[in-house]
């Protein structure tokens, strides 16, 4: 296996919240378009974007540990111009990364250290720009192209074999395994936006859906969802894709830009609604589309890209010029921040801190530098003196928890 890419950088980026609102602004100080938002579990999130300016293409990747509390910058890089166009990992530390440059031609890449080091995958041609990657288990595992070919692995190594094409001179859009040998594929055939389905891992496909405007899709159990875009916006489910009976959203103007689905019963797209204008918002519905709920408008003039929740009540959304935000439902913060009163002191501090409260359960207390490294993890009780006298005078953050929910989060001074 020989090395693609073998320099990294690492720093921890201490998640800075503007406000404790609906949607709270995390400030990973970078303009990148934020693309891709995956998490393996509760705690291991991935997060992938691209800029290109006058400079050349710059990809970013971002690593959390603690469920999106901390992100930490773990790959930047600039290869000829390619762009992360998607990433799945299919456990903590072992994923692909498929890239497509502004001439469409790609590699696919993978890694075993979380995206330290890269390694170009064999078999898949360089001058072809990876539109999907998609695993059904951590071996099983299928890529597709925008020169309209498909690749597939059966033990999650580097080496990917063909498999048949659904059409003569068509372009990948998106693939979804369903099973190790159920996909489904959105392919642009001559401008129409066609649905394909294959039961034998490749080898032979059946159109099951035609459209001019499918642009998104993603799994639903066994199932699918597929979203139509334009004046007639419909987001249907399909059990086998042979037939679409549910329709369970209709009738907007909008354009969707991304799919997550958490549960049988709760939803999110992200989109642009265009009566509004510019800006985009959420769409979300805890009763798998019987009623929605369309969040005001978050972002001006920027595209909202990326969805992703881990529980009905935080997830996170990213978007273009480096736009990240979590989630938490406003009722949850309120509730808990009229409950809990907290105030750090003294700041700037010489040889202690104290934290004044009304509560008496113990505080989990963290404290980063500037460069991201966590200089302490401690349990302290109300009002008890945290010695900081060890601490080289300069400027910290502190993030303060009570009962696992982040209360005050602000910079420390140490002289």
């Amino acid at each position: 296996m020989a090395k693609f890419l073998q320099s990294f950088l690492m720093t921890t980026i201490v998640t800075q919240m503007v406000a404790f609102t609906q949607y709270d602004v995390i400030d990973l100080s970078t303009n990148v378009h934020f693309k891709e938002i995956q998490f393996v579990n509760d705690n291991v999130g991935y997060l992938t974007g691209t800029i290109t300016d006058f400079t050349g293409t710059t990809s970013q990747m971002y690593k959390t540990t603690d469920g999106g509390m901390n992100w930490v910058l773990i790959k930047e890089m600039d290869i000829e111009g390619q762009s992360f166009h998607d990433i799945e990992f299919v456990s903590e530390t072992y994923g692909y990364i498929g890239t497509q440059s502004t001439n469409n031609d790609g590699v696919l890449l993978v890694t075993d250290d979380s995206g330290q080091t890269l390694y170009w995958v064999t078999g898949i041609p360089a001058e072809e720009g990876i539109r999907s990657v998609d695993f059904v288990n951590s071996n099983i595992g299928y890529v597709v192209t925008n020169q309209g070919n498909a690749y597939k692995t059966d033990n999650g190594s580097q080496f990917w074999t063909a498999v048949s094409s659904p059409a003569s001179n068509s372009e990948f859009i998106k693939i979804i395994a369903i099973a190790s040998n159920e996909i489904f594929a959105i392919v642009n055939n001559a401008g129409t936006d066609i649905l394909y389905r294959s039961t034998n891992g490749g080898s032979s496909w059946s159109n099951v859906y035609y459209s001019n405007e499918i642009s998104l899709m993603e799994k639903n159990g066994t199932g699918l969802l597929v979203a139509q875009n334009g004046n007639n916006f419909t987001l249907q489910q399909s059990s086998n894709g042979t037939s679409w009976s549910n329709t369970i959203y209709s009738g907007v103007d909008m354009i969707a830009r991304d799919i997550h689905i958490l549960d049988n019963n709760h939803f999110y797209l992200t989109g642009k609604k265009l009566s509004l204008g510019s800006g985009d918002f959420v769409l979300m519905t805890d009763d798998a589309g019987s009623t929605w709920n369309l969040d005001t408008v978050m972002v001006q003039d920027t595209a909202l890209n990326a969805v992703h929740f881990l529980t009905s009540e935080h997830g996170f959304v990213a978007g273009n010029r480096g736009k990240f935000f979590e989630y938490t439902p406003l009722d949850n913060v309120n509730e808990f921040q009229n409950r809990v009163a907290c105030r750090l002191f003294p700041n700037p501090a010489t040889e202690y801190i104290q934290i004044e409260s009304n509560v008496v359960q113990p505080f989990l207390v963290q404290i980063y530098d500037l460069r991201g490294r966590n200089m302490l993890n401690q349990m302290i009780n109300p009002n008890d003196q945290l010695d900081v006298s060890n601490f080289t005078s300069g400027a910290y953050f502190i993030n303060i928890y009570s009962e696992n929910q982040l209360i005050k989060h602000e910079k420390l001074i140490i002289q």
